[in-house]
């Protein structure tokens, strides 16, 4: 089998840059990692299955990474605005609906693509995106928007946070770097300072 490097030998290569950004709901994030910390120093397996510990460090693990996310989306919107102003068409994914749904009600233009779309709305949100100039964002889940679609109107390609699955990180960004693309695209991996997503990124 032949990579997409041997493939498409004509598309640009990407461009990996990190974002790191404060974000605004720090102290309820701290308050929220102490009792996590708490919980597994606490923490005793006694009557309880290894399954079900993981299953509740995981559910406690993605509590502070919806809150990171949530705390990212002032510095995200304020990032875009150049964006905006110079009509570059940028694409942003999440593993999580409220960033998404956020940031749209700070730019109304936004499209916002998840999985309660009908089919033939997805179609008509792609189109849109890729014609029409004033549609500048396309806001995104993994899930839905990361595969079998093509928005090669964006150059650029923001990951407010990080799947788990690598692979489904690779996906989303190649929705913009595609058979068609013309420009070099570029990846920003967006990062709450000093909180989990250091960490996830590091993993």
């Amino acid at each position: 089998r032949r990579t997409k490097a041997e493939v498409f030998t004509e598309l640009p290569p990407k461009r990996y840059t990190e974002l790191v950004v404060p974000i605004t709901n720090a102290e309820e994030y701290e308050v929220a990692e102490k009792v996590f910390f708490q919980w597994l120093r606490d923490y005793t397996a006694e009557g309880e299955t290894e399954a079900n510990r993981i299953a509740e460090a995981l559910t406690k693990l993605t509590a502070l990474r919806d809150l990171a996310a949530r705390g990212k989306v002032a510095p995200i919107s304020d990032w875009l605005e150049p964006c905006l102003a110079e009509g570059n068409k940028v694409l942003l994914f999440s593993t999580r609906k409220e960033p998404l749904q956020q940031l749209a009600r700070l730019h109304p233009n936004s499209l916002v693509y998840t999985g309660d779309l009908s089919k033939k709305a997805r179609q008509a949100m792609v189109d849109k995106f890729q014609t029409d100039p004033k549609a500048c964002f396309f806001l995104g889940t993994y899930g839905a928007a990361g595969v079998g679609i093509t928005l090669t109107a964006a150059d650029r390609v923001v990951l407010i946070d990080l799947p788990w699955t690598p692979a489904d990180k690779q996906q989303a960004e190649d929705r913009a770097h595609r058979f068609g693309q013309q420009r070099r695209v570029e990846i920003v991996t967006v990062l709450a300072k000093n909180t989990i997503d250091e960490r996830v990124l590091e993993i």
